[in-house]
């Protein structure tokens, strides 16, 4: 990243700027879609998230940091999760037909355990857990978040530490509006 922003800084800190390439990874990754092409929309949809989290987390500071599961999520995203992904970035409707077909499918998200007994540690994401402190791992059962927890804890104190920072300073930052 340092070599983009040190080669395009006005489009780095320029978040209309990076709008517009969300855009257009939106339409290669719609297109990647249609093609049949879904390990280049996977790939799409990644650099899509890296952005997203970029724009929210540099630029306009709405977040306290990068929310890496959706990245690892949109790598290994089953159908369904990548043409809801794209259908809701456009503005057209050629993903309908292929959102017909595959909402079925379900979505599926992977637990953060690496000793997950799972295959890839892949479970259903409506059935998933996560940590409520941080709120950035997830995990298939109690028993995959237990045992992770000796790996989780110290990046866990982290994250939420610096996640209450972030929303003491976004309630300073608004009660500082209110007053004005």
């Amino acid at each position: 990243m340092a070599a983009v922003e040190e080669k395009y800084p006005e489009v780095l800190h320029d978040s209309s700027k990076m709008k517009h390439i969300l855009s257009y990874f939106s339409t290669v990754g719609t297109d990647h879609i249609l093609n049949g092409d879904d390990d280049d929309a996977r790939t799409t949809s990644a650099m899509i998230v890296v952005f997203e989290e970029f724009i929210a987390f540099k630029l306009h500071k709405t977040k306290a940091g990068a929310h890496t599961q959706k990245l690892m999520e949109m790598v290994i995203a089953d159908d369904h999760t990548l043409v809801s992904f794209f259908r809701k970035r456009i503005t057209c409707s050629c993903l309908d037909k292929k959102h017909q077909e595959v909402k079925s499918i379900k979505k599926m998200g992977f637990c953060n355990n690496d000793k997950c007994p799972l295959p890839g540690g892949k479970v259903e994401r409506s059935k998933m857990l996560y940590c409520t402190r941080c709120s950035v791992a997830y995990y298939c059962s109690r028993d995959c978040q237990v045992t992770h927890w000796s790996d989780h804890r110290e990046a866990c104190k982290e994250r939420a530490e610096r996640n209450a920072k972030f929303e003491q300073e976004m309630r300073i930052r608004d009660q500082n509006q209110n007053s004005m």
